[in-house]
């Protein structure tokens, strides 16, 4: 975002914590335009926070300006949320929407916006249709900036795909990005070559290595450089794979079961048998990894006690394997929009609390909730 609205004027940068932009030292009220993206929707309530510190009335009638937008998946998935709020909620992806609603700015017609389909506009125009880019060859998922006292300081954090090809019923990412994309190999390198000095190297995906050139990926990566990566699929990783990773500085390995039994997991099309996860966890110790995190949900469809149990008991023959430090956290399913279990309402919190306690871990394994 920061990259694509620098093309059209001068763009600054606030924080949660801060109450004046990073590059100007200006108050937020002193801007044009205040753009959110919104990748979870807890992240409404800090917008909310940060609009009142900047002294900005949060609900739309209350102000005449600055405009307000928002997008970002958790925006794009449910704009009714943040109607009372905002301006504009762009459905769709940044690169595909930024340039057009630029060019409508400097032309000052604000009322053009209710004829491009992408836009939602509370109270005037709340219908969208999603506009996406065919392929990621125009994708600007890089780091625009790399600071030491940044979140995630010196690492050059490039996106090599967009969607997933897996389609997990619960997870909307499956669903939202569809088609799913990948970065193209020289777009990669690119990247690499035109960005100043980093530490690490991020790679984003929400199927990272289902990327037809992963390996070839790591290869390019300097020496020098340390990789991260997030969650992996387990039936996506070999020996070699493995090997490469953890000599590419790769510490802690992160995998997502969802579920603690394999007809769960079925159900909610994860597709990993319990065999699977364990010989994953003994080919990790084999290749030098000594840290797993393992991440888990329970209120699932079809989901019995019996299944909640088993995440405790399916960890057991894991850490057996594995041999090193591993965490596991278990979160509430959460329904979302667009995917096949959005009607399925969310589980009261007294049941939640039940399962949760009902989960006996292996001594040793650190356990968060």
């Amino acid at each position: 975002m920061f990259r694509l609205f620098s093309r059209y004027g001068f763009v600054d940068l606030f924080f949660y914590d801060r109450r004046k932009g990073l590059r100007s030292g200006k108050r937020l009220g002193e801007f044009d335009i205040i753009a959110f993206t919104f990748p979870y929707e807890l992240d409404y309530i800090k917008a909310l926070e940060i609009l009142e510190t900047g002294g900005i009335p949060a609900r739309r009638e209350e102000r005449e300006g600055p405009f307000l937008m928002a997008g970002g998946i958790a925006a794009m998935a449910n704009p009714f949320v943040l109607s009372p709020f905002f301006d504009l909620i762009a459905v769709g992806e940044a690169e595909a929407i930024i340039p057009e609603f630029m060019e409508i700015w400097k032309e000052g017609d604000i009322d053009a916006l209710a004829d491009r389909e992408w836009a939602f506009i509370p109270g005037k125009k709340e219908e969208a249709a999603r506009l996406y880019l065919r392929d990621l060859n125009l994708s600007e998922g890089v780091s625009a900036f790399l600071d030491s006292e940044a979140y995630f300081g010196d690492t050059l954090l490039v996106e090599t795909g967009r969607g997933c090809p897996h389609k997990c019923r619960f997870c909307l990412l499956g669903y939202a990005f569809l088609p799913p994309r990948f970065l193209p190999l020289k777009n990669f390198r690119r990247a690499l070559e035109s960005a100043p000095s980093f530490k690490k190297v991020g790679l984003v995906s929400s199927a990272v290595a289902e990327h037809p050139h992963f390996d070839e990926m790591l290869k390019m990566i300097p020496a020098a450089s340390r990789v991260t990566v997030s969650s992996l699929r387990i039936d996506a990783m070999g020996e070699e794979r493995l090997r490469e990773l953890k000599k590419r500085g790769l510490v802690t390995l992160t995998v997502a079961p969802e579920a603690g039994t394999e007809r769960l997991r079925n159900s909610i099309n994860k597709g990993l048998t319990d065999g699977q996860l364990t010989e994953f966890a003994a080919l990790a110790h084999k290749t030098g990894f000594h840290r797993m995190k393992l991440y888990f949900m329970v209120g699932l469809p079809g989901e019995s006690i019996e299944d909640v149990e088993a995440i405790g008991e399916l960890t057991s023959p894991i850490k057996k394997a594995f041999r090193g430090q591993i965490s596991v956290t278990v979160s509430p399913f959460v329904p979302k929009p667009h995917t096949p279990f959005q009607d399925v309402p969310l589980e009261e919190r007294e049941k939640l609390e039940k399962k949760l306690k009902s989960i006996k871990m292996p001594r040793g394994v650190a356990f968060r909730t």
